[in-house]
């Protein structure tokens, strides 16, 4: 298993999402705890290689391949602490507030309620501040408002390694996804812009490989962001439900999503694409027939 020091006293469990194990003086805080009871299986291996328990648990946001392994893990160390942030803390408290509000707010139907959506619930014991800085078991924490991808989001920087989240992602990544998730198109720019402004020695984003310099993969999720707005934009010369546009957009950026759960993720993507657009005031919100449809009304 795969142990990759990044910095004194930090260490990087890498995989399909990225944790992180930051030596303090009583045993190890875990940054997120990945998908599930395998994720949280690795950190507990790692513990034990590192010889050295986990006593305390912080997560940057409350969606289920961040803060899936809480509960495993919480098992095997049932004294260790969970640290989130404020706007997020709910959701890792009450898990199925994540389908509910990707289903328009009401019960989500089945084919919704899995893993990749649902996780287990798990303690919040502090909820964090974005913006604040605090310590745990010696190891001094700063977290920066990053939300956008999640909208209580934050990163958290200790001994010179920023832990991104999902405020940007590695090429790589944000070229498989096509449209990377996202609730707040305004927000997940300036955040974008953030972790440029953020001094480190090493950028760990959620998912992707760490680097010295995230210019690039920066650069590149915000481009990819500004061309998929300027293409919802151009779209809605006619009059669409997000729906409609949900589709168009595939079709513009040649994504196929194979799931229901893959579908309301993009349609979310989307709809923030949609929000950002009407409240500029480039774009108006209609209701036609009993459906409630988007036009331009102003070029980009």
């Amino acid at each position: 298993m795969d142990i990759v020091p990044v910095a004194s006293g930090v260490h990087l469990l890498p995989g399909a999402v990225n944790m992180g194990l930051v030596e303090s003086d009583d045993g190890l805080v875990a940054v997120d705890t990945g998908l599930d009871k395998q994720s949280a299986k690795r950190i507990i291996q790692a513990a034990e290689t590192l010889g050295r328990p986990v006593v305390a648990i912080f997560n940057t946001h409350a969606h289920a391949d961040h803060f899936g392994g809480n509960a495993h893990l919480l098992k095997r160390f049932p004294q260790a602490r969970v640290f989130a942030p404020w706007g997020d803390a709910p959701i890792v408290e009450q898990p199925l507030l994540e389908p509910q509000y990707l289903w328009y707010g009401a019960q989500p139907f089945a084919a919704l309620q899995n893993k990749f959506l649902l996780a287990s619930p798990s303690p919040v014991h502090e909820r964090i501040r974005p913006g604040s800085t605090f310590t745990i078991h010696g190891v001094d924490f700063a977290t920066i408002d990053l939300p956008g991808h999640a909208h209580g989001q934050v990163g958290v920087r200790v001994n010179g390694v920023l832990f991104a989240a999902d405020a940007y992602f590695g090429r790589t990544v944000t070229d498989k996804h096509g449209l990377p998730y996202m609730v707040d198109y305004r927000r997940t720019l300036e955040s974008a812009e953030q972790i440029l402004r953020t001094s480190a020695d090493c950028y760990v984003p959620g998912h992707g490989a760490p680097v010295s310099n995230p210019q690039p993969e920066v650069t590149h999720l915000q481009e990819r962001h500004r061309q998929a707005f300027a293409t919802v934009h151009h779209l809605l010369r006619d009059a669409l439900s997000v729906d409609e546009l949900t589709a168009q957009m595939c079709d513009a950026f040649h994504l196929a999503p194979a799931s229901p759960s893959a579908w309301v993720l993009l349609r979310t993507t989307v709809a923030a694409y949609v929000a950002a657009a009407v409240d500029g005031g480039s774009v108006a919100a209609t209701i036609d027939r009993g459906v409630l449809v988007f036009h331009a009304v102003t070029s980009v």
